[in-house]
């Protein structure tokens, strides 16, 4: 059976009968591949690393008496930790069985702000509950465009309502 297929931010996505398959493309997919691959808990590393050493920003700001800056810093620390609060739960899969999604979810973008995007609820492999974002293309990318044709196709499958 051929796939239906519609742009993402970094390559395609493919509804199979079984299964969503992410495939990563161009310049923007090869980095995404190397710097997450299909564990999002490299992500996490970076930010670990990011706040580490905010930390000890924050540390060197005060010893020197400039709380203005130790703020700003220890503001971008909690920042940083509330991305990754927000986000433990996610995905990086790049094949999700349709037997273990749950729900789909069309959130519509905001011109000029946000990407339109699908949140996939699913279980993994091991049963927990996680969350796949397809990241469709921004405005640039004809993004209106193609996120009505990526509703379309998943309305069609069944995967939305």
């Amino acid at each position: 059976m051929e796939p239906k297929t519609f742009k993402t931010k970094t390559g395609v996505c493919e509804i199979y009968s079984d299964r969503i398959e992410l495939k990563r493309m161009g310049a923007r997919g090869e980095l995404v591949e190397t710097v997450v691959g299909n564990d999002i808990r490299r992500l996490f590393v970076v930010y670990g690393i990011m706040i580490f050493g905010g930390l000890i920003m924050v540390g060197v700001f005060i010893q020197r008496g400039d709380f203005a800056s130790a703020t700003a810093f220890g503001a971008l620390e909690l920042l940083y930790a509330y991305i990754v609060y927000k986000n433990i739960w996610n995905s990086a899969a790049a094949k999700i069985s349709r037997n273990t999604i749950k729900t789909v979810e069309f959130i519509q973008g905001k011109t000029g702000l946000t990407r339109s995007r699908f949140v996939v609820h699913f279980r993994d492999e091991k049963g927990r509950e996680r969350k796949r974002l397809i990241i469709l293309p921004g405005s640039i990318g004809g993004g209106a465009r193609e996120a009505e044709k990526a509703k379309a196709i998943m309305q069609e499958e069944g995967l939305i309502s």
